[in-house]
């Protein structure tokens, strides 16, 4: 398969701001990317880089941008990819200016490849964005030239829904849940959102079970793509390396290592768990974040904390060092890198997508095949199921709430099951909340992870008899729902207790108007 044409281009003043030799990251990208169109422009932060005319001739389909800073005139350069046929929201812009500051000349030219060249593999990788992912606003600054044209928005990138994978109209709303900014509502079945709320902060993103959002630059493809140049060997001799995913609302730090590979994110909070080992899988001495300093449901810091806690948690069982995994405030320098050898990688297993089926993967490639014990921890992504045959009366209804379909319910051989499948589990809890029986506990579901039922797999939590209509033969209830019935009508309800428990709900008026003949 073809790579996508692909346009990197370099503000001119990154050499100013970093010491990046431009020159050979030029030459760099072009020998090893022949799909790479590399330009260096001049005033590309402030607008002046005549994008139409350099990319007109090169047919890219996807850009990279190499800044120079943090303020550069975003309105300006993304009219300028529009008029150039390029999707301005699925542009990659890597602040160059920022992560290469205080290397040697040497270390930061390299720095710049390596993040060049993941931004480029991010860009392939994203599948576009639509009108649904586009939020107009107007940025409080910008360069003259913005400053002396009619005033044109500028679009943040925000999710969009897809209604095919959604499963609203089955009582999901955890992406509701997780808005810290009331942007989600669930409305005839649908999750709508509204643009005008939304920060773009990407939790509903790794809330859902489904992957039913798309997010532009953060999709789990596009994350992956960019992760895996960044700690390719081939790539870059820079050893050792980690991934250190940092908080767009995060203060810039004073200074990162050469080895120190950033991943940026809109909201540290959309980190889901096993984003965090995956790059040790992958060839990664250590994985960190940096959460921002926001206090409240908007910051990102509490949530961050627990996850890395669950992570430390884990690599301790697994006889790993905790140090693997860490989080540090945002003004505080990183720690250095002197950690011990990789983990062996395993990249054809290894994968960053958010069904809980890949969390699962990922997370057994550390427990291994000692036979961990199972475990609680808040921080867990994943959740085990309990039904009490004392209280459960076999209706199902917790199958039908579930949105990752870890609970299964069927009917077979005359007998009602219901199954559940461990790695499809993300304990959100909404079997509970749909359960009848709540009350009686009849249901229990715990953030708990259990490497050996993990890799049995899909068991039966509960089987009982399926009653047969002694009219037509077909199904009416499990004989526990049944027993429940009974035992809620009590001695008043004999006549009722023979029609509701002998015949199918088709045969019951029939049948029913006849015992009631019979009885008068």
């Amino acid at each position: 398969m073809t790579a996508q044409p692909a346009a990197v281009l370099i503000c001119a003043d990154v050499a100013r701001a970093s010491r990046v030799n431009l020159t050979a990251v030029e030459a760099w990208l072009q020998r090893t990317d022949p799909h790479a169109v590399v330009r260096v422009a001049a005033g590309l932060c402030e607008g002046r880089g005549d994008l139409e005319s350099v990319l007109a001739r090169d047919g890219a389909g996807r850009a990279v941008l190499g800044l120079c800073g943090d303020g550069y005139d975003e309105r300006e350069l993304q009219s300028q990819l529009r008029q150039a046929g390029i999707d301005p929201l699925s542009a990659s812009a890597v602040r160059l200016g920022r992560w290469c500051a205080g290397l040697p000349p040497e270390a930061a030219t390299e720095k710049a490849k390596v993040m060049l060249a993941a931004a480029v593999a991010a860009a392939r990788a994203s599948g576009g964005s639509t009108v649904a992912n586009a939020k107009p606003y107007f940025p409080a600054r910008g360069s003259r030239r913005s400053f002396l044209r009619f005033p044109v928005p500028a679009y943040r990138v925000v999710p969009s829904v897809d209604g095919s994978r959604c499963a609203a109209s089955a009582g999901c709303s955890l992406c509701v849940e997780a808005c810290p900014f009331g942007a989600l509502s669930v409305a005839d079945g649908r999750i709508e959102l509204d643009k005008d709320g939304c920060e773009g902060c990407g939790r509903c993103v790794s809330a859902c079970p489904r992957e039913a959002f798309h997010f532009p630059g953060y999709n789990p493809k596009e994350v992956e793509a960019r992760v895996r140049v960044l700690l390719d060997p081939e790539v870059s001799a820079i050893q050792p390396r980690g991934i250190l995913f940092v908080c767009a609302c995060a203060s810039p730090l004073p200074f990162l290592e050469a080895g120190w590979m950033p991943v940026e994110l809109p909201c540290a909070a959309m980190l889901p768990a096993h984003w965090l080992l995956a790059p040790l899988l992958l060839g990664a001495v250590a994985v960190g974040v940096v959460p921002c300093e926001r206090q409240g449901s908007t910051g990102c810091g509490p949530a961050v904390l627990q996850k890395v806690d669950f992570c430390q948690a884990l690599l301790r069982r697994a006889g790993r060092p905790a140090e693997l995994v860490r989080s540090h405030p945002p003004a505080e320098q990183p720690p250095g890198m002197e950690l011990p050898e990789p983990l062996p990688r395993a990249n054809g297993e290894v994968r960053f997508q958010l069904r809980p089926e890949a969390v699962a993967a990922v997370l057994l490639r550390f427990v291994g095949h000692g036979g961990t014990s199972a475990w609680e921890h808040p921080g867990c992504p994943l959740g085990l199921v309990e039904i009490n045959p004392a209280t459960c009366t076999g209706c199902g209804m917790c199958a039908t709430a579930c949105p990752s379909e870890a609970l299964q319910y069927g009917e077979a051989d005359g007998e009602a099951w219901v199954r559940f499948d461990p790695a499809r589990c993300t304990a959100c809890g909404l079997c509970v909340s749909r359960c009848p029986e709540q009350a009686r506990g009849a249901i229990h579901v715990s953030r708990r992870l259990d490497p050996e039922s993990l890799r049995a797999g899909s068991g039966q939590l509960l089987r009982t008899p399926l009653r047969r209509c002694v009219a037509c033969g077909a199904p009416v209830a499990p004989a526990l729902m049944l027993n429940r019935v009974l035992e809620l009508l009590g001695e008043d309800g004999i006549q009722l207790q023979r029609v509701l428990t002998q015949y199918c709900p088709s045969c019951r008026p029939l049948w029913g108007a006849r015992e009631e003949a019979r009885r008068g």
